[in-house]
């Protein structure tokens, strides 16, 4: 089986071209943190390059952009070709089925289905009590650790 579920922050805009048959194809890279080691030290954030297709990939293009935490599922992809000198090269990257927006940067992260059930079990039934509940909903990825920044100087490309 090959599948792949990762999340992490968008390093750049999604960079959407098209076929010859005029089907769009986006490509963009995640950074994702690995957290700390037993000495308290950050660990490195691995660096994954994703590709997505059709409109998958121009909804990304008008949706998100660079600082985003988004979710990609998907398959790992190897491919191989020759340059223009002859050389064979390889690529692996994750070719993207599904991508789910998480969180803008600077901004609470985005409602999540589970912020909207209700407790069949509760007490408290009252459109106040689903209003209060709404406008307190924590992090949910807060056990994940703490949420890092990137620099410019710090990207690979």
């Amino acid at each position: 089986m090959n599948k792949v579920i990762l999340i992490g922050r968008m390093t750049k805009d999604i960079e959407v071209r098209y076929t010859q048959s005029n089907t769009p194809v986006g490509q963009f890279s995640i950074a994702i943190d690995n957290g700390k080691d037993d000495q308290g030290n950050d660990r490195p954030a691995d660096f994954i390059n994703c590709v997505i297709w059709e409109t998958q990939a121009e909804n990304m293009k008008k949706y998100t952009g660079k600082g985003w935490l988004i979710c990609v599922e998907g398959r790992i992809k190897n491919d191989n070709y020759e340059d223009k000198d002859g050389n064979k090269k390889y690529r692996t990257y994750v070719l993207a089925s599904r991508v789910i927006y998480l969180k803008e940067p600077n901004k609470a992260p985005l409602p999540t289905e589970p912020d909207y059930i209700k407790n069949q079990n509760s007490e408290e039934n009252s459109a106040e009590a689903s209003a209060n509940s709404l406008q307190t909903t924590a992090d949910p990825y807060e056990a994940f650790g703490e949420e890092f920044q990137l620099t410019e100087d710090e990207l690979p490309f």
